[in-house]
């Protein structure tokens, strides 16, 4: 079963039973893995640190053909620039979890609390998915011999952004030096680094503590 960047990243960060996020993760996170998703797929072309839409019909999953399309309306933008704009899309991290509930891998709880603050939770309806990604980067970023994807390269660093490399990996500071190796062995190493660099960097201006609900 493939997953987006950003579904991937929504799956490491909700808590299996209460269906909560978990790490400095925020919208920005997701922001940059939607970015990085568009260009490595060559929906976004990177020219003199900025990036542009490329030509073509762009791509077809709902909310990153709605990223994409939110970039060819405001031009050409730097990566920092693009965290944001697309942060802003609505209620991206509801819609990063529902997508998951519609392809049958979280469940959705809503709820009501205080009779009057409507909330949703995802717990976690089939592991397996999951299971397979925390392997995936559990090799990687353990064994110096692997070779991993580009993609899951991008997510590890996305992870890593996000402080959520500790939930599979306990030492995780002490694999800093492979995380960045990973990242730098890249293809698309400058444009990645970029967009961690702009997740990071809102995170310290606006710092983010462990969500614990998913707000209406």
């Amino acid at each position: 079963m493939e997953f987006t960047l950003y579904q991937s990243l929504t799956l490491l960060a909700l808590d299996d039973e209460k269906g909560t996020s978990q790490g400095l993760f925020a919208e920005q996170a997701l922001a940059a893995a939607l970015m990085a998703e568009l260009l490595l797929d060559g929906h976004l072309v990177l020219a003199g640190g900025r990036a542009r839409v490329a030509q073509g019909s762009g791509p077809m999953e709902p909310l990153l053909r709605e990223a994409w399309l939110r970039w060819q309306e405001r031009g050409p933008m730097s990566l920092q620039q693009g965290v944001s704009q697309l942060a802003d899309l609505p209620r991206l991290s509801h819609r990063a979890a529902q997508s998951l509930v519609d392809r049958g891998v979280l469940s959705r709880v809503d709820e009501t609390v205080l009779w009057v603050f409507n909330r949703q939770r995802y717990p976690e309806r089939d592991p397996a998915p999951e299971r397979a990604l925390r392997q995936g980067i559990l090799e990687a970023v353990t064994n110096a011999d692997a070779t991993p994807s580009e993609r899951l390269r991008v997510l590890i660093a996305l992870c890593a952004a996000a402080d959520l490399l500790v939930r599979v990996l306990p030492d995780a500071k002490a694999h800093q030096a492979r995380v960045t190796a990973l990242l730098e062995s890249s293809d698309s190493a400058q444009a990645l680094k970029d967009a961690i660099d702009a997740v990071m960097l809102v995170t310290v201006i606006l710092p983010v503590t462990t969500t614990t609900l998913f707000h209406n």
